[in-house]
């Protein structure tokens, strides 16, 4: 059965456009649509020991096993001096600042693990609402140009013991620069938000893991993109918490999370997430929470959320600027928070002065609700 909804009233200001919403009728056995083809792929199994896992240890808790095709990395992209991450641990006991020209590349088997007890990180910022001060472990000189991370190791960012030690820490943080790579590198145990382009150009992030908690640390948003333009997040996995993948135009208002960002406030432009794969307790998929300045030409696409309160969600909140050109398409939510109701799967949060929006909802594809 297939319903087709051309408008919503509830929607205001915002234009609506080929809403369908069908019947999982195309799911294997283990509840996959047939017609989405992904590398990544969650199952969810006790006792499981194969990949990476979110569990606690003996406490009961599902761990999230992760598999998908192993890719060939090597160092030295183009002409980038190359700093190497070797196999096993390499402590971070300050942060790594990647200047023009340079690549941070890691081994198979390499770990760069943050020091949670070092005093040697900068204070980048508050996030009032959890009452403790941020700071950033890897990333980019203010105007760099030409900067890569690279390959199959991992990033503890150690997220955990930092909070308990009253410190957030945002993973990466590509920052002021033109032209950014990242692929194939895994977080994991982040406390804030994991992968931040800020006010940046031409980034491309493919093949990025981010596996934070689910249960216990708050503001853990995996993927956030904040005033950037030109920007490509493709098949990545996003696993935390908060919001899974989303972009953002925040304000520069002092003590907050961009009072050290370089450089005024900026808009939001040509931003696409695609072939990407969400669990989260909040938003899989979402635009706002933070529209201070325009965000345009926003794409989610040809991805997929499971477990989430919303798969999809517009919040125009947080500021008044315009959003236009904003798409979701083709996403896959294969299960959901119904507490709110058999539309919790799309949240919706406009604002009332007629702050001029488009919105364009197409061929949603909604599973089983959670309980």
């Amino acid at each position: 059965m297939v319903r087709k909804y051309t408008s919503l009233r509830s929607l205001a200001v915002i234009g609506v456009a080929s809403l369908c919403i069908v019947a999982c009728a195309d799911c294997d056995a283990d509840g996959w649509d047939r017609r989405f083809k992904y590398d990544w792929r969650i199952d969810l199994k006790d006792g499981a020991t194969a990949g990476h896992s979110i569990a606690k240890g003996e406490d009961g808790r599902v761990k999230i096993v992760v598999t998908r095709p192993r890719a060939a990395y090597s160092p030295r992209m183009g002409n980038l001096r190359t700093i190497v991450v070797p196999k096993g641990e390499t402590v971070l006991s300050k942060p790594l600042v990647l200047k023009s020209g340079e690549e941070l590349f890691f081994e198979d088997g390499a770990v760069l693990k943050a020091d949670a007890a070092s005093k040697d990180f900068p204070v980048c910022g508050r996030k009032d609402s959890l009452e403790r001060p941020l700071t950033w472990l890897i990333t980019t000189e203010p105007g760099a140009t030409n900067v890569a991370i690279r390959g199959s190791g991992v990033i503890d960012a150690n997220g955990t013991e930092m909070f308990a030690r009253g410190m957030l820490a945002s993973s990466v943080v590509p920052h002021a620069c033109d032209g950014f790579v990242m692929e194939g590198v895994t977080i994991v145990d982040g406390n804030f938000w994991t992968v931040t382009p800020v006010r940046s150009r031409n980034i491309s992030i493919r093949d990025v893991a981010v596996l934070n908690d689910v249960d216990d640390l708050r503001e853990n948003d995996a993927f956030d993109v904040c005033e950037c333009t030109d920007v490509t997040v493709e098949n990545c996995l996003g696993v935390s918490r908060d919001d899974s993948f989303s972009t953002k135009t925040w304000s520069g208002h002092r003590g907050q999370v961009a009072a050290k960002w370089h450089g005024g406030p900026l808009p939001l432009e040509r931003v696409v997430f695609s072939k990407c794969l969400a669990w989260t307790r909040c938003a899989a998929f979402k635009i706002g929470d933070g529209v201070v300045q325009p965000q345009r030409d926003v794409v989610f696409r040809d991805s997929r959320a499971f477990g989430c309160r919303h798969g999809v969600r517009y919040s125009h909140t947080c500021g008044l600027a315009e959003t236009k050109g904003v798409v979701f398409e083709n996403i896959h939510i294969d299960s959901w928070d119904n507490v709110r109701g058999p539309f919790g799967w799309l949240d919706i949060a406009p604002v009332e002065n007629g702050v001029p929006g488009e919105l364009t909802l197409r061929n949603i594809t909604v599973g089983v609700k959670s309980n």
